[in-house]
């Protein structure tokens, strides 16, 4: 029987890990897997230390205020590779948290598999010629990684996007005419994104229900979220809150997108969508210092050039947001450039079956 350690630290990676875990148990069915994720995780049988949701946290400045909380997991963690007899650890994304943990393993002789790599290729050199001394092999999900990461000599293997596993970003192909009238807003999976991104999107609320009265709006949130909203939430802001995220941006006929996985999700759905983001004044100045792209969204990244609007910190604000709805509404050429461009990135990522491949790979090499 193996023993695997898996970390994930946030919704995307729980759901992630959870297809790869269900992929290794059909090459294996008596893994024993112990680590940190999310509800789907667990469902497959995660022995979880800790809830998903205290661990998912993004920013320097608010990773910084808990430093004593990640040190305590990082030292529980520790001490299950050592209880446990941890054969192999996957981390899946969670740079910060997992290249510690990853530091640790090695060190003890346990074999380190990254799924799902940081995109170091946006922070520098030095930060991936340090990354690969911890890790033996690396599962990338965009075909540029493999060479970028081979180039400081890491065993790299590309497997394709998990976001293409999923059904409903599966031929989509969802004509704007069948869509419904519906703005969909996206705050963040984090507690921390919804507390800064809410009131500037209940004011872009507002603009829609005085400019567009045909249109209702959608706000979605994961499930895990819904505590942070009080009981007459929709009542009082005169707004539809859905769990559902995916099947909203296959419905609706604009987003606002914080900047993260969820554009790559929008790109499948055919969303057009313009992508926002506010965070702390000290985390956006770190930020802009060690980042070395020109955009943020990976719709542009992948694209090398700007396809959809991003509007960062003070432009963040509801009148840019709405003017920018307006135009993916009114604008049928603009509209359909970003359609284009959606589907260019699409056949740009290759074949659905990532998780499967990776878990050929990972069964392989170690099991």
């Amino acid at each position: 029987m193996k023993n695997i350690l898996i970390i994930a630290g946030d919704t995307s990676g729980d759901i992630h890990s959870f297809k790869l875990m269900k992929e290794l148990k059909s090459f294996d069915e008596d893994i024993q897997f112990h680590g940190i994720g999310g509800e789907n995780m667990i469902i497959e049988g995660l022995d979880s230390l800790i809830s998903l949701k205290e661990v998912s946290i993004v920013g320097f400045w608010e990773v910084a205020k808990n430093y004593f909380f990640f040190k305590n997991l990082i030292q529980k963690v520790e001490e299950i590779i050592i209880e446990k007899k941890i054969d192999l650890f996957i981390a899946v994304d969670f740079p910060g948290f997992n290249r510690e943990i990853a530091k640790f393993a090695k060190s003890k002789g346990i074999p380190v598999i990254w799924y799902i790599a940081p995109q170091l290729w946006a922070w520098g050199e030095n930060r991936a010629a340090k990354f690969a001394k911890n890790i033996d092999d690396l599962l990338v999900v965009f075909p540029f990684e493999e060479e970028f990461f081979r180039n400081y000599e890491i065993n790299t293997y590309f497997v394709g996007h998990p976001l293409l596993d999923i059904p409903e970003f599966q031929n989509t192909n969802v004509e704007s005419h069948i869509r419904e009238n519906s703005i969909l807003l996206m705050p963040g999976s984090r507690k921390q994104e919804l507390k800064s991104h809410l009131p500037i999107l209940l004011e872009v609320n507002k603009l829609v229900k005085e400019n567009l009265k045909d249109f209702k709006v959608i706000l979605t949130i994961p499930k895990s979220l819904e505590s942070a909203l009080n009981n007459d939430f929709e009542k009082d802001n005169k707004i539809q809150i859905s769990f559902n995220s995916k099947q909203q941006m296959l419905t609706s006929k604009a987003g606002v997108v914080k900047t993260g996985t969820s554009n790559l999700e929008a790109c499948l759905a055919e969303l057009p969508f313009v992508m926002f983001y506010h965070t702390s004044a000290l985390t956006y100045l770190l930020g802009r210092q060690l980042v070395k792209l020109d955009y943020l969204s990976l719709v542009n990244i992948l694209s090398k050039k700007s396809v959809v609007k991003e509007l960062i910190q003070k432009d963040a604000n509801p009148k840019q947001i709405f003017h920018e709805i307006q135009k993916i509404l009114m604008d049928e050429e603009y509209n359909a450039s970003m359609i284009r461009s959606f589907n260019s990135i699409r056949g740009y990522l290759g074949d659905s079956g990532a998780s499967r491949k990776a878990a050929e790979y990972i069964n392989l090499k170690y099991f």
